[in-house]
């Protein structure tokens, strides 16, 4: 086996377990946490506490998600349940540890949105089946999970930023579900129910809206920043669109999709 093949490899096992996932939301809070002006110290035990919920939710969905057409990504988890389970339990003992560390607005306010989430998900998606919300609602709960955090400790924020990394999130779920009924046409997405001229449409003015706001808001040099974070961001995920083939095989459009979330970390470095 060459290096290549072995990089591959690794990189798929990354994904396999959420781990760029759990990149990307790490790094994005961090970016969102040092606004306004990039001079806000992140506080750390919020993040670690962002990474252990993403990693926790992320492996649950995984291993609970039983589709029709299994993919090789279905199977890593099918093998590896039992470790996966056993590290879903030593994630959520760790994460309760982090709670005595964590500050209490942020305790208390994400319990409250932990709360708003779990009857969400169970009463309109789940119980009602309103499938397609499914996009839309998850980018909504990922964003606020990322951004509010920052804003509750320091009571700073740019709302422009925060609308445009939804549009992002939303960007990105359009186009898994976009991938994913190419797959498989009878997936409950909101592909089954605008089509997929209609989805790749609005991926496309996604990015659009994101160029688009640089002619209208003035940013200072941090906000610029990660501005520009975001356009790389959105670009990103209209190019595996454009080049949807290559993307689509192995499932190349996962990894590449989590992936442009850790971007950020371009601020970090």
């Amino acid at each position: 086996m060459n290096y290549t093949k072995k990089i591959e490899k690794l990189l798929q096992k990354f994904h396999f377990l959420s781990l760029d996932v759990v990149l990307g939301a790490v790094c994005s809070q961090y970016m969102f946490a040092k606004l306004p002006l990039g001079s806000e110290k992140p506080n750390l035990p919020t993040i670690f506490a962002l990474a252990c919920a993403t990693w926790l939710v992320y492996i649950l969905d995984r291993l609970l998600d039983k589709p029709k057409i299994e993919t090789i990504r279905h199977s890593f988890h099918t093998k590896n349940q039992i470790f996966l389970f056993s590290l879903c339990g030593i994630l959520f003992f760790i994460a309760l540890l982090n709670c005595w560390i964590l500050p209490e607005i942020v305790l208390q306010n994400g319990f409250i949105l932990a709360l708003i989430t779990i009857f969400y998900l169970f009463v309109f998606v789940y119980w009602l089946n309103f499938y397609w919300l499914k996009e839309i609602s998850t980018a909504l709960i990922y964003t606020a999970g990322i951004v509010l955090p920052p804003y509750w400790l320091s009571g700073q924020t740019n709302w422009v930023l925060w609308f445009i990394f939804f549009l992002i999130a939303c960007q990105n779920l359009f186009l898994f579900s976009w991938f994913e009924h190419q797959l498989n046409p009878e997936n409950k997405n909101i592909v089954r129910i605008l089509g997929t001229k209609t989805t790749q449409t609005l991926i496309f003015i996604c990015s659009i809206c994101v160029v688009l706001v640089y002619f209208f808001i003035d940013f200072n040099p941090y906000s610029l920043k990660v501005y520009v974070i975001e356009v790389v961001m959105s670009l990103g995920l209209l190019l595996i669109l454009r080049y949807n083939i290559f993307f689509q095989k192995n499932e190349r459009y996962r990894f590449w999709g989590d992936a442009i979330f850790a971007i950020p970390l371009l601020l970090v470095l």
